[in-house]
């Protein structure tokens, strides 16, 4: 939430389609981001940079997700008013943090390298990305074996490898 919060339209590139990360608002104050990877440039899919270009046309302050007055919203004004609200809506419960959880899943179930997920992420290594959402995708093992027996038959050019060879 912090990164979201602290926000400006200077971070954000309409052009080339990316947010630069670059600072945080954190309970109630300006803060530096927890780690160098923290850093970063995030590539917009083409409908978000839709939206954030006719966000941008009814948001013309210095922050992309101002609160009332203008400033950093406040989580927990924030949390009580919007986030609680719109999870009873939706019947599900959580914390805002999911979303980045969820984010990263479904990368890693869309098929995207582990190293570009934790860059995205801005998290500290891709072993991290793998120990925290590789249980997430347990059909994965499932389809392992049938990846690697399509290996296998590529690269002898025939299904017939065991039947040609006697092991010893």
């Amino acid at each position: 939430m912090g990164a979201l919060a602290g926000l400006e339209w200077s971070c954000v590139n309409l052009e080339k389609g990316e947010i630069h990360v670059e600072k945080q608002f954190a309970h109630d104050a300006w803060s530096n981001l927890k780690t160098v990877n923290s850093r970063r440039r995030v590539p917009l899919a083409k409908e978000l940079l839709k939206q954030l270009t006719l966000h941008r046309a009814r948001s013309p302050g210095l922050l992309v997700f101002p609160g009332p007055r203008g400033s950093p919203p406040r989580y927990h004004n924030w949390y009580s008013r919007v986030w609680a609200p719109l999870l009873k809506r939706a019947g599900v419960s959580g914390h805002f943090h999911m979303l980045r959880h969820f984010f990263v899943t479904a990368m890693l179930q869309a098929g995207v390298n582990v190293k570009v997920a934790q860059t995205l992420a801005g998290h500290h290594s891709a072993a991290f990305i793998l120990d925290v959402y590789a249980d997430a995708l347990p059909h994965q093992i499932d389809e392992a074996a049938e990846k690697v027996a399509d290996v296998f038959v590529a690269a002898s050019g025939s299904i017939l490898v065991a039947n040609n060879h006697t092991l010893h």
